[in-house]
């Protein structure tokens, strides 16, 4: 879905998505980044990606796309911006992320998953990588009630059937010459 962005020049703003999502302003904005083009940007990769993705990009999209997005409007194309996700899919705003590799097994689905989890601590890759559902906010309250209670969080998803591996940061390997 393409998604219209038309303004007139009685600054009525009409666009082809709802906003679900109200973090920044009741109402949507572009060619500037003020709330109202956070929450349109927010509202916009609401469409096109997971929970996660979305919440790790919306700053990046307002800046890199909405920002430039003349008074008037324009018609953003939905394959511009499945190319701009896919471009930034492993952006991270905060530049002190690890990557994490989790092994999660399932006893429900008797899936046994490798995650490679972008994460500031061994108990947010785990909590991460162990919902079935990237819910940003129940992985920050889980995380925060579990902050360094290796223990507890093991209990907690044992209690579940769910099974995880001790994380290991991912380091990649230098390619040596010769």
């Amino acid at each position: 879905m393409d998604i219209i962005l038309n303004r007139n020049n009685n600054n009525d703003i009409k666009v082809n998505i709802e906003h679900k999502i109200r973090r920044h302003s009741n109402t949507f904005d572009w060619g500037t980044l003020n709330e109202g083009a956070l929450d349109l940007s927010l509202n916009i990769l609401n469409k096109f990606c997971d929970e996660l993705t979305r919440e790790r990009l919306y700053k990046k999209f307002a800046t890199d796309i909405i920002a430039d997005i003349p008074y008037g409007g324009a018609v953003l194309k939905e394959n511009d911006i499945q190319s701009w996700i896919f471009s930034n899919i492993h952006f991270n705003i905060e530049s002190k992320l690890d990557t994490y590799i989790v092994a999660v097994y399932k006893e429900e689905t008797s899936e046994n998953v490798l995650h490679f989890i972008p994460a500031s601590n061994e108990i947010e890759a785990i909590i991460t990588a162990c919902e079935s559902k990237f819910e940003t906010e129940r992985i920050k309250a889980l995380t925060n009630e579990y902050l360094n209670d290796y223990n507890g969080i093991t209990e907690y998803y044992q209690s579940k059937g769910v099974y995880f591996s001790d994380p290991v940061i991912n380091i990649p390997l230098e390619k040596k010459d010769g």
